[in-house]
């Protein structure tokens, strides 16, 4: 008896799944277009009101450490490690770190990166500031120094220790 239901049973859904096969196909062409459309390209993660927020720079109060010290200090602090995305930035950063002689790290990163390409660690856009002289490997961290040079830091160093640069919006 316990065979004929399981028979049964097995029998019943394998002929629901035959019927519905034509539908569940049309549906999953359908899902699978609007997924297409939908699809962004990269991570954008911009603050709210970005248009109409101004960027303002910080030194890191929180001492000198390893890149990765110095990104999640800012964001203990509710800020991003800073970003570089226009010549005025640069120039400001400049002025800000002018009365240093000293580097600072920046969101620039090439980790997680195939290409060795660098992108902001804090958005995982490409940076399309860096100058071209600058050469990046797999394991490359940025740091500026107070001139306006970018210097190209290993990752893991532990030798390495630089202070930071804060971004936030108001």
């Amino acid at each position: 008896m316990l065979g004929a239901c399981i028979g049964l049973s097995f029998a019943l859904s394998m002929e629901r799944t035959a019927k519905s096969q034509p539908e569940l196909e049309n549906f999953l062409a359908e899902i699978s277009a609007e997924f297409a459309a939908d699809a962004r390209q990269g991570r954008f993660l911009e603050p709210a009101y970005f248009a109409v927020r101004k960027k303002r720079y910080f030194i890191g109060t929180g001492g000198v450490g390893s890149f990765f010290y110095a990104w999640r200090r800012c964001i203990d602090a509710g800020k991003s490690l800073a970003t570089i995305e226009s010549e005025e930035d640069q120039r400001k950063l400049e002025a800000l770190t002018a009365p240093y002689n000293s580097d600072y790290w920046i969101a620039a990163t090439s980790l997680g990166n195939a290409d060795a390409n660098l992108t902001w660690i804090t958005s995982d856009l490409p940076v399309l500031t860096a100058p071209s002289s600058l050469n990046v490997n797999d394991d490359s961290c940025i740091s500026l120094h107070s001139s306006g040079e970018w210097h190209n830091n290993d990752c893991f160093d532990e030798d390495i220790a630089y202070s930071y640069l804060c971004e936030s919006y108001v």
